[in-house]
């Protein structure tokens, strides 16, 4: 903690942790995604008390301090009172219990401004947070090298926290063992306590936590691909609905299966429909959900088109993680949030347990009739995508998951017609999507690729893609593939792996063209774990993070080939 200086002079906030924070100054007054001054405070005091309990290494705490980092997620917890209660307190209760026989002046220091947020107005406290505990406390202190650094170390922090609750909640599920879990946290919270709280780092020093990062994340990652397969059964290539049914129905958005299993299995027993949004597209792929016969298929597109289409949809909404976007009042009495998530004044789903979700579902009209589905439908086609789009009735392609290509039919095919020259280029084409119209460039690549071209997509990049046309095939093989959620990294990392050995190269040597699509911290950690993995030549977009100098970014371009995606 540092002397709080002329506090006057500062502004409200620092947030620079999106790709939509405003440019060149990051969110001073208020948050581009709606984050208020004082929610950002509390979240940044947040982050600070949970490396200071990381720095303890006991596993007792990973939980608390994981879901602590991933409720200050872009678009996840907007709540000041649930942060306070849900994380802060326990972490403050926490650091007391375990300090009290020797805090250091840190500890001291943090702990009573600590506990000022959580029992004193807001007016008293906010300025000494903002000067101590915000983001650009780290350039005042270090400078903008090294603290881009540090603050791209706790960015990717954040991604790895988001897939780290989703296996600490299919490990809960079936009553297995966190050893893994905690073994990947130990590892990760040695990198953000040395970024964050350890003065003398070089540059080296500082870009090798940043990589420990991504290489912790890959254990996380893999480990929730196979909680995934395990639970849920192996992902298949398939098509997935895009077509609504009349009836009663839920939506449910974000990333965690679990509660997704949980809903369908509250929804079939009550004859509920239940359609996914946004990043729950892959759940469609997975035997064991697809098996329900009340999951329809997948309604909309990206989450940031949310505000268009969730007023057209005719029953209740259920957060289970990112993204969230302030609901509008024609809908915000049918949103449900849960886990991580919150938002003042709107109902929460506690327990996992979905009863009144689905007493909202059978209170609210439902899809009426087919031409009641064929009039949403036609809507989100001319207002959810940036190009009309064709009228497709699902969406091919999907659950291209590691093991797909391991069945010996398929990656022999792939193989050959590599070989051959009938697949001359991999374009890599996903990630996170976002509101600016500069990430159109995502889908001209996608519509200028030729048709030797096969294209991998992901994450809501894919919303980018997967309607503007029909890709068609390559000797069976579907030109566009769709490797999963942002949290099935693995298998796209081991897609190329698999790949790579099965033609004798290296990753690198690959016909590979890689388009990151960047909005929030996943992606980062995405980023960062292909840095590990010694990945060259990404392009990321549509503009480079903010927080970033230009000797980190040219570091990054001379030894990665890291670039910034062009139109051409």
């Amino acid at each position: 903690m540092i002397s709080t200086g002329d506090l006057e002079e500062l502004s409200r906030m620092y947030c620079a942790q999106c790709e939509q924070t405003l440019h060149p100054s990051g969110c001073v007054r208020a948050g581009v995604c709606s984050k208020s001054p004082e929610v950002a405070a509390i979240q940044d005091a947040m982050i600070y008390g949970a490396t200071l309990l990381g720095g303890f290494q006991l596993e007792e705490d990973h939980v608390l301090i994981l879901q602590s980092i991933f409720a200050t997620l872009t678009n996840v917890n907007f709540s000041a009172v649930d942060l306070r209660t849900r994380f802060l307190g326990p972490t403050v209760s926490r650091l007391e219990a375990l300090s009290k026989e020797s805090p250091s002046q840190a500890m001291l220091d943090y702990l009573a401004l600590a506990k000022r947020i959580l029992t004193e107005s807001t007016d008293s406290w906010i300025k000494v947070c903002r000067s101590t505990l915000a983001p650009d406390f780290l350039t005042r202190k270090y400078g903008p090298t090294s603290a881009g650094l540090r603050y791209l170390t706790l960015l990717g922090m954040k991604g790895l926290c988001a897939y780290a609750e989703h296996c600490y909640k299919l490990l809960s599920f079936n009553k297995a063992p966190l050893t893994e879990l905690h073994d990947a946290m130990r590892s990760a919270l040695t990198d953000l306590h040395g970024a964050l709280l350890d003065d003398d780092l070089t540059t080296q020093d500082l870009l090798s936590h940043a990589l420990g990062i991504g290489k912790a994340n890959l254990s996380v990652t893999a480990l929730l691909d196979r909680l995934h397969a395990d639970t849920l059964g192996v992902p298949t290539l398939c098509s997935v609905p895009v077509r609504m049914c009349p009836g009663k129905c839920v939506l449910i958005t974000g990333h965690d299966m679990v509660d997704m299993l949980l809903l369908l299995t509250a929804a079939q027993e009550k004859g509920v429909n239940v359609y996914t949004h946004g990043e729950m597209f892959p759940a469609y792929t997975y035997p064991r959900l697809r098996s329900f016969s009340c999951f329809k298929g997948h309604f909309g597109t990206a989450w940031q088109n949310q505000q268009k289409e969730f007023p057209l949809f005719p029953g209740p909404i259920v957060f289970t993680s990112n993204c969230l976007k302030p609901p509008l009042p024609s809908y915000r009495d049918r949103v449900f949030v849960m886990d991580c998530v919150g938002f003042d004044g709107v109902k929460t789903v506690n327990n996992l347990d979905f009863s009144e979700v689905i007493d909202c579902a059978l209170n609210n009209t439902g899809f009426e009739n087919e031409k009641h589905c064929r009039s949403v439908e036609e809507m989100i086609t001319t207002t959810g995508l940036e190009t009309e789009g064709f009228r497709a009735s699902e969406i091919h392609g999907a659950g291209f998951n590691h093991r797909v290509l391991k069945q010996p039919d398929i990656l022999t095919n792939v193989v050959n017609l590599i070989k051959t020259g009938q697949i001359t280029c991999i374009q890599f084409n996903g990630g996170c999507d976002g509101a600016s119209k500069d990430r159109s460039v995502f889908s001209k690549k996608a519509l200028q690729a030729d048709q030797k071209t096969l294209i991998l997509t992901n994450s809501c990049g894919r919303f980018r893609l997967n309607r503007l046309q029909d890709y068609g095939e390559i000797n069976g093989i579907p030109r566009l593939l769709d490797t999963g959620q942002c949290n099935d990294f693995y298998s796209l990392a081991q897609i190329l792996i698999d790949l790579s050995k099965a033609l004798g190269c290296s990753l690198n040597e690959l016909p590979l063209q890689i388009y990151v699509s960047w909005f929030e911290q996943k992606a980062i950690v995405q980023f960062l774990t292909f840095l590990h993995l010694g990945v060259k030549n990404i392009k990321l977009g549509p503009s480079l993070p903010l927080f970033l100098t230009d000797e980190v970014l040219q570091f990054l371009e001379a030894n990665y080939g890291v670039t910034k995606i062009t139109a051409a």
